[in-house]
């Protein structure tokens, strides 16, 4: 695998094995490249079948490997809802790449019924269930029902791509071939470096496997990259979809005006990062947001960006900071109250929230920054609410005309707290021993009021 996963392929895994068991089980004439003989050579000995699965667990790390950027990308369209991830490994990678989001995990049938239709499916089980784990050539001819039933659906209906199995092992080659007799290749894409050498290579795993089933694989649904690269540009593709959305709802404004410039401006703040952070800030920005919940394609999302253009306007630029998080700054003529900067928070609500409820939340999170210091020993906080809130954000709510600056936002704060009751409002020093983390104003901006421009 990608670095930094470091875990075997199907050669690693069977030495290990093989190396592990050695004078435990006789390998005498078993080839210890090939997983599936190993693993039928270890089930064969008395308490073969738990010995094994617990030897695979032994040998490789399959709880605790490092997920890698693919890995990450993967659990995003699985968070989206963006797409259905079928996957034949036993490490825990992916569900680990989603934190903090726990997707649902298929690996039987019972899961299926139980579990989200977003769901993450594990054709041949999970190192968290070892009984589920199909390792040996009878585990492998008793695919569950589910996994072929549930593939075959998608392949007739979708485009299902293979990415990241490199050498097609025996111990999938039995599945996807299975796949294929039942439903074709019409939708398939496979991506692999190794597609570039298809015309040459007779020995390639992919050819030999389509020439095996006697289907011809048309070189449109051949891709010669690399896996991430790949995931990354397919990940990048789906986000720019908000990112089109924002756009396009200020295109009609003239090229100067302040709402346009500041919403290109924070575009280009999320599209500078790689398309897995740039996703991960917007997700972190949305409250009570569930996996297989999409944010990319909601206008609630494409309403905060606008929002933060409306803030950004001409003079002030946004550096995005934790998900969720931005840092606003006045390059141009800054004011005492921000030489460091501005700490703005949005705080997208799907759903319906009483302001109350919203404010709490918002104060929640300021905390969590100031715990784990994000945020600065006594800064203010700016928190941007759009979605569906009902009702006023509290006392700390600052009224703002439609189209306004931070400039405005923060002069509008300012008078705010010199007219509050000091028990609404009160300080404490930075490094209280009990008052220090929470120390700093916090204000909060309706920003559905907020853009001129507005999704639908």
């Amino acid at each position: 695998m990608s670095e930094p996963t470091d875990l075997p392929g199907a050669w690693g895994l069977s030495n290990l094995i093989a190396n592990e068991l050695d004078g435990v089980v006789d390998m005498n004439g078993v080839d210890r490249g090939d997983l599936l003989a190993v693993a039928d050579a270890v089930a064969s000995v008395q308490n073969g079948d738990r010995l094994l699965r617990q030897t695979v667990s032994e040998v490789a790390d399959l709880l605790g490997a490092r997920p890698n950027y693919g890995h990450e990308v993967i659990a995003l369209l699985l968070c989206e809802g963006a797409a259905t991830v079928l996957e034949t490994n036993y490490d825990t990678c992916v569900e680990r790449a989603a934190q903090p989001e726990v997707p649902d995990v298929v690996r039987t049938n019972a899961d299926l019924l139980q579990g989200a239709s977003t769901a993450l499916l594990k054709a041949h089980g999970c190192a968290t269930r070892p009984e589920t784990m199909l390792v040996t050539s009878d585990d492998l001819a008793r695919t569950p029902l589910w996994a072929q039933a549930t593939v075959q659906a998608l392949l007739a209906r979708n485009q299902f791509l293979f990415v990241g199995i490199g050498s097609v092992a025996d111990y999938v080659r039995d599945s996807i071939r299975g796949v294929f007799k039942a439903a074709g290749v019409d939708h398939v894409v496979v991506v692999d470096p190794g597609m570039s050498r298809w015309e040459i290579d007779s020995e390639l795993d992919w050819r030999k496997l389509f020439e095996d089933l006697r289907f011809e694989l048309p070189a449109s649904q051949r891709l010669a990259r690399n896996a991430s690269d790949f995931l990354d540009s397919l990940l990048r593709a789906f986000t720019q979809r908000v990112f089109r959305s924002a756009a396009g709802m200020v295109a009609g404004f003239e090229a100067e005006h302040p709402q346009r410039v500041g919403t290109e401006s924070v575009i280009r703040a999320l599209g500078t990062r790689d398309a897995v952070r740039a996703l991960r800030w917007l997700r972190g920005a949305t409250w009570k947001v569930r996996p297989g919940e999409g944010v990319v394609n909601s206008a609630i999302t494409t309403t905060g960006l606008l929002a933060l253009g409306a803030l950004a306007g001409k003079d002030w630029t946004f550096d995005l900071q934790t998900p969720g998080w931005a840092k606003a700054a006045r390059p141009s003529l800054p004011r005492p109250s921000s030489e460091e900067g501005v700490d703005v928070m949005t705080l997208c609500v799907p759903h319906g929230a009483d302001g109350a409820a919203t404010a709490r939340e918002g104060h929640l999170r300021v905390a969590e920054g100031r715990r784990n210091y994000d945020l600065r020993p006594g800064t203010d906080v700016v928190v941007v609410v759009v979605g569906n809130v009902h009702g006023a954000l509290g006392v700390e709510e600052v009224p703002v005309p439609r189209g306004a600056s931070m400039d405005i936002v923060l002069d509008a704060a300012e008078a705010q707290l010199k007219g509050m009751p000091t028990d609404l409002m009160g300080e404490a020093p930075p490094d209280h021993l009990i008052d220090g983390v929470r120390t700093g104003q916090v204000y909060f901006v309706n920003g559905d009021s907020l853009a001129e421009a507005r999704a639908a």
